[in-house]
């Protein structure tokens, strides 16, 4: 029999004690689970807003997956709001205790009441109050009184503080928002990622993120913003918004002001879900008083109204490779603003569903609304109720002069404007004016220089000196005579 040194005995017995030294995979011990992730970690029922202020500026905070519901958060400066997968905070209750009233359902006791503003389509009037009810996560119509209850329908009597509606809601849940913002405030630098935002109560033209009044340099990342009742997101100075899906909100998904702001790799779709009047203010988005707004590389599509909208004394906007499809409106709109450049971007099938059912101009796939100074070029455009488009009425003067179309460069576009299906109408490109002044065709330095176009049986797919013009009268007024490539008709 071998002998072998007691030392080498002791070191084989020890080695097959510890796991990784020689032993086999079963015999191994488990991997340790990882540390979590530093930052205050905050569970479903938890107050939130203690934990908030409870720590300082700086912290963050990580939602552990859940619901939470009826939280209203302020932050303080610098602090981040990172979501887990499956977290989610709702401003919408959940309802219990119905009773039968002749044959209708009633929920006693709520007393949630908030402004009502805003201006809706007709037979929407009721939109301007800012609750909703869901029932199983579907939104119901809010209508006017008791006698027009029907299934999918519901009223709130605000007087006796009562929710009605037909529906049975034995066995399914029934949600009613109630808490009108998710995060607001005034403190600056603060992030918020990874959450799903839905169902809060906020009003017209109010952020369910951002609020009213808002901080600068906020950065919302790879969030979903859903059902909620009145803007998706508000913005202000230094904010950047990416990586986000805003769908289904009430009145529209993203909109603010300030200086250098940033929109970039979102999905914004199906929004004014509520019935706002788009011309008022409603569909994919809409900023004013901005300086340096970039948008870019987002899919801006099915809005009930605009779809990517700048409106009022925007300066240096730049539109770049969004996918813009069909909006209700134009799916690109430059109003009463100044220096801009649209690029680059693919604008398909809008201004299709104008619930006015405007023609003249109106509804294009990109349009210049009495903005000075505005670039557009490289853009791909197929199908939209109207071409690319300029249009001059009275709009008098803003804060950077007038609101004028002048010095409009539109050039190195493609075209597809084939026809329509509308009897009466065929899209075109080009200006037209109300105001009984011709300057915008002649002395105001527009040009239209280097466009392809696929006209198809459209042979009156131009508008110039308020008339509609055939190709040949286009490129008599000096549009597009430098054209290389043919002008397709067919």
């Amino acid at each position: 029999m071998r002998s072998y040194p007691i030392g080498t005995v002791l070191v084989s017995v020890l080695c097959l004690a510890v796991a990784g030294c020689g032993s086999s995979p079963d015999a191994s011990v488990p991997p340790a689970e990882p540390p979590p992730a530093a930052g205050v970690w905050l569970h479903p029922g938890d107050d939130c807003q203690r934990a908030i202020d409870a720590h300082g500026e700086g912290e963050t905070f990580r939602f552990a997956p859940g619901v939470y519901r009826e939280q209203s958060l302020v932050p303080r400066r610098g602090q981040s709001f990172i979501g887990e997968p499956g977290a989610v905070l709702c401003g919408a209750r959940v309802l219990d205790g119905a009773r039968l009233d002749g044959g209708d359902w009633v929920f006693d006791g709520q007393t949630q009441q908030g402004q009502a503003h805003g201006e809706t389509l007709p037979g929407y009037e009721r939109v301007r109050h800012p609750e909703d009810l869901f029932i199983d996560g579907a939104p119901l119509r809010h209508v006017a009184d008791r006698a027009q209850l029907a299934p999918g329908a519901w009223w709130f009597d605000y007087d006796a503080d009562r929710i009605w509606l037909r529906d049975d809601p034995r066995g399914r849940m029934v949600e009613a928002s109630a808490t009108r913002l998710a995060f607001w405030g005034t403190a600056d630098d603060v992030v918020v990622r990874g959450l799903v935002v839905e169902r809060y109560a906020n009003q017209a033209q109010v952020g369910a993120i951002g609020g009213q009044f808002r901080g600068r340099r906020w950065t919302v990342v790879e969030c979903e913003v859903r059902l909620n009742h009145g803007l998706g997101v508000g913005m202000d100075d230094g904010w950047e918004l990416r990586g986000s899906n805003i769908h289904h909100n009430g009145q529209m998904g993203v909109g603010g002001n300030g200086s250098d702001l940033l929109v970039a790799d979102n999905e914004i779709a199906f929004n004014n879900a509520l019935g706002f009047m788009p011309g008022w203010e409603a569909g994919g988005t809409k900023w004013a008083l901005t300086t340096r707004l970039t948008v870019r590389d987002n899919w801006c599509h099915d809005n009930r109204g605009p779809g990517l909208w700048t409106d009022i004394d925007n300066i240096d906007t730049l539109y770049e490779r969004n996918r813009v499809e069909r909006n209700a409106n134009e799916g690109i709109v430059h109003e009463i603003s100044y220096r801009a450049v649209i690029r680059d971007n693919l604008v398909v099938d809008n201004g299709w569903a104008d619930p006015m059912g405007r023609a003249w101009l109106w509804n294009a796939g990109i349009g210049v609304h009495a903005s000075l100074d505005v670039e557009v070029h490289g853009n791909e455009l197929r199908g939209n109720f109207n071409g690319i488009v300029a249009i001059q009425q009275e709009r008098g003067a803003g804060a950077h002069g007038p609101h004028l179309v002048a010095n409009l460069w539109v050039h190195d576009n493609r075209v597809h404007q084939t026809g329509v299906a509308v009897p009466w109408y065929n899209g075109a490109s080009g200006a037209v004016q109300d105001v009984g002044d011709t300057a915008i065709f002649t002395s105001r330095g527009n040009r239209w220089e280097g466009n392809q176009y696929w006209l198809g049986t459209n042979h009156h797919a131009f508008a110039w000196m308020n008339a509609w013009r055939r190709l040949d009268e286009w490129h008599g007024y000096g549009n597009d005579t430098d054209v290389v490539a043919p002008i397709w008709n067919g």
